[in-house]
């Protein structure tokens, strides 16, 4: 066998497996606008990869709804999302839920808050506790004040209450 034989076989099984993939990933959205249609709204949703992201953007009249107040339901079809993605891609990956941009926004409020408390455990060198998040948000406070000198962060408590500390470090 010749070696251009063995690399047109090595992207041949590349391609199957991206194939599959998709053809996995479009389940999850199908499965997402089932609970959305059950909801009340109508949905339609397209997938796209970003690096190790995996992205649902979903198209609804009805963005409150399936949002949720305080992002409880788009948070919680979230986790529903990632375990279904993870039971057949078994690469590190993240899976987000997207409507309209509120990610974008939530991710703005999120460095808001991350850049208010840097301010006042810098300025009374006194521990912060945050209310509880989802740790995908955590996650991003952790990466945002992991950038700024003297301070420390660190997860506590039990999910769905785990919340994030941010402490002084001389």
């Amino acid at each position: 066998m010749k070696d251009s034989e063995l690399i047109s076989d090595d992207v041949q099984t590349e391609n199957k497996h991206h194939d599959d993939l998709m053809a996995e990933h479009q389940k999850v959205a199908e499965y997402l606008e089932n609970i959305i249609n059950d909801y009340g709204a109508k949905a339609d949703i397209t997938v796209e990869r970003q690096k190790n992201q995996l992205i649902f953007n979903i198209e609804t009249d009805k963005s409150g709804l399936i949002i949720g107040k305080h992002g409880k339901i788009i948070n919680s079809l979230q986790v529903l999302a990632q375990i279904m993605v993870h039971q057949y891609d078994k690469r590190r990956q993240s899976v987000i839920l997207n409507i309209g941009d509120y990610r974008n926004r939530r991710a703005n409020v999120l460095e808001q808050i991350a850049e208010r408390t840097a301010k006042e455990v810098l300025k009374t060198k006194h521990s912060v506790v945050l209310d509880p998040l989802p740790s995908y948000e955590r996650k991003q406070i952790h990466a945002y004040l992991s950038k700024v000198e003297h301070i420390a962060t660190h997860s506590e408590g039990r999910d769905p209450n785990r919340y994030l500390v941010v402490e002084y470090k001389p």
